[in-house]
């Protein structure tokens, strides 16, 4: 990470595919002097996460809610198999949400007591 803010000094933002990409990042820019310079977000939670955005030092993070992507399918295949019902259209929106600055110490709170 540290190699590719040196080669491309006009980066401005960078967006993770999840915690395991975006620690290291934070850690690069934290290293670099880049906090605030360059813009951090991410898919997924992790306390790390929560704790950089609760902090200033991370954008947003995009929660998609896991449990519901794999849990609707499980509901809508039962459905179809025993009454036939199929969904309405063709989109079933299962999220996503997005945990700002403004959210995430509630979230913090929900994730330690087991909710979220």
């Amino acid at each position: 990470i540290v190699a590719a803010l040196t080669a491309n000094p006009d980066i401005d933002g960078i967006l993770t595919l999840g915690p395991t990409g975006a620690a290291p990042a934070l850690a690069a820019l934290r290293d670099e002097g880049k906090l605030g310079e360059i813009q951090l977000a991410t898919f997924d939670l992790s306390p790390e996460v929560l704790e950089a955005i609760r902090d200033g030092d991370m954008l947003f993070a995009i929660d998609q809610q896991q449990y519901l992507q794999g849990y609707l399918p499980i509901v809508l295949l039962t459905l179809f198999n025993t009454n036939l019902n199929t969904i309405a259209n063709d989109v079933l929106m299962t999220g996503p949400g997005f945990v700002t600055q403004e959210t995430a110490a509630q979230v913090i709170e929900l994730s330690a007591a087991g909710t979220r």
